[in-house]
């Protein structure tokens, strides 16, 4: 019985999140290396001035505008 407390309560079941699976083609370390290469890509973020000539579609990811 307390196994149905965690989804009677509204709160979904703790578990590992390696064993889970979102997707047929989740992986956990597969997902864990993506966000870390994202992350090491915008460790170092340049601010630059706005300019009303500037696309703003095609902003790289290490700059942010100010």
């Amino acid at each position: 019985m307390e196994a149905d407390q965690g989804v009677r309560s509204g709160q979904a079941p703790q578990s590992d999140p390696k064993e889970q699976s979102v997707s047929n083609n989740w992986k956990y370390d597969r997902a864990k290396e993506a966000m870390d290469k994202r992350i090491e890509e915008v460790e170092t973020v340049e601010i630059v001035d706005y300019k009303g000539d500037m696309s703003l579609e095609s902003i790289p990811t290490t700059k942010a505008l100010g």
